[in-house]
């Protein structure tokens, strides 16, 4: 169900409140999940589209969307966070192996369209392992920050091997516009182990 809110005069704008969709298929056999739920509120006009909270949900996971794009501007005012309970479904309707058991994003994007800032953290577990052909980590986590075309990332942490990897680096992916992407980005990355075990590192 659904409350729609629409003023076709001189300020056109839809406002839908309420919003509680549910999607299901009782077929497969292609990478969409057979069940979505879309949840909230949001509101748009020919300047702009926002939203106060915006929830997707599928087996699996979850999607929370947050903000406003002012499209006469060309600004906007983002956040996005993700989460995933059982990551193993989640892939598998997508043809893909149980990589990890659970993952979250969280993403904030500011500025213009062509010159976007977003800063974010993620977070993955248990990855690999198994018949996976990936060595075992418990933990993946980084922050990263993107600004001026570049994308940096700060404390990448990473435990393995009976050990950690620790490491931060730099890579420039446009010039000037978003539009503008560099065909070959200039990368500058650090990485540094500490008491790996080589034999479960290549077990």
């Amino acid at each position: 169900h659904l409350g729609v809110v629409a003023n076709i005069g001189a300020k056109r704008s839809v406002r839908v409140s309420g919003l509680d969709l549910h999607f299901n298929r009782s077929f497969g056999g292609d990478s969409i999940p057979r069940s979505v739920h879309v949840t909230g509120q949001a509101q748009a006009s020919p300047d702009a589209v926002s939203t106060s909270g915006l929830r997707i949900a599928v087996p699996g996971a979850n999607a929370d969307i947050r903000g406003k794009v002012e499209l006469a501007k060309h600004l906007l005012d983002l956040g996005l966070r993700v989460s995933t309970s059982d990551l193993p479904r989640l892939l598998s309707t997508m043809k893909v192996g149980p990589l990890a058991k659970s993952a979250t994003v969280a993403v904030d994007v500011t500025g213009s369209l062509n010159q976007p800032t977003a800063s974010g953290r993620i977070e993955v577990k248990d990855i690999g392992g198994g018949t996976t052909g990936i060595p075992a980590v418990d933990k993946l986590q980084t922050n990263f920050l993107l600004r001026d075309g570049t994308l940096t990332l700060e404390s990448l942490r990473a435990g393995i091997a009976g050990g950690s990897l620790d490491g931060g680096g730099t890579a420039k992916l446009f010039e000037e516009e978003a539009s503008r992407l560099i065909s070959e980005p200039v990368l500058d990355f650090h990485l540094d182990g500490k008491q790996l075990s080589l034999q479960e590192l290549i077990a």
